[in-house]
C-alpha cells in the first residue's frame, strides 16, 4: 500500500507514495484520510480523494483509457487495469497533504503523460464534476499529471 512517507515539518507537509494499484485503492484512500484533521473526514471529502487518486493511478500511472468503461465494456476495462498493473508494477502516485490552515490542500502526482484538462468534458456525476463539487479549488499543472485541490472548510456529507 504505502510505498513510503515523508514529513517536512518546516512546511507542515506530509507526502505519501503509493504503488499504482486499483486493488488497493480503498486502503490508499484510508491512509490519506487518516492524515487529515478529523473535521475533514467526511464521506464527500473521501469521495473526492478517491476520485482524484483513482484518476492518478488508473489513467495516469497505469495509462488505462476510460473508453472501454465509458462504453459499458467493464470486464475489458478491468482486464486492461490488471495487465497494466503487471506491466507497470513500479509505477507510483505521490500525494502531498498540507493541513496547515486555512483548510487543507492535497496534490496528486503521477508519472503518466498527463491529459488536456482544458478540453476534458465535465459530465454530471463523473470524475471532473465530482472534483469540482467537493473541492473549493481544482488545478492541474501544465502537463496534466499533477492535480492540486483545496478545501477551505470540511465538505458536508449528504
Amino acid at each position: 500500500m504505502i510505498e513510503r512517507a515523508q514529513h517536512n515539518s518546516s512546511r507542515s507537509v506530509l507526502t505519501l507514495v503509493f504503488r499504482a494499484r486499483y486493488t488497493t485503492l480503498d486502503e490508499s484512500v484510508d491512509a490519506i484520510e487518516q492524515c487529515l484533521p478529523f473535521a475533514y473526514r467526511t464521506d464527500l471529502t473521501r469521495m473526492g480523494i478517491a476520485e482524484a487518486l483513482a484518476n492518478s493511478m488508473i489513467h495516469g500511472a497505469l495509462r488505462v483509457p476510460s473508453q472501454p468503461r465509458d462504453e459499458g465494456r467493464l470486464e475489458e476495462w478491468l482486464a486492461l487495469i490488471e495487465r497494466a498493473e503487471r506491466e507497470r508494477e513500479d509505477e507510483i502516485v505521490a500525494v502531498c497533504i498540507n493541513a496547515h490552515g486555512p483548510g487543507i490542500s492535497l496534490e496528486f502526482s503521477d508519472s503518466g503523460p498527463g491529459f488536456d484538462w482544458r478540453a476534458a468534458p465535465i459530465r454530471e456525476g463523473r470524475g471532473l464534476s465530482i472534483l469540482h463539487t467537493v473541492f473549493d479549488a481544482v488545478r492541474w499543472n501544465e502537463a496534466g499529471n499533477t492535480l492540486s485541490v483545496h478545501l477551505l472548510q470540511p465538505a458536508r456529507s449528504s
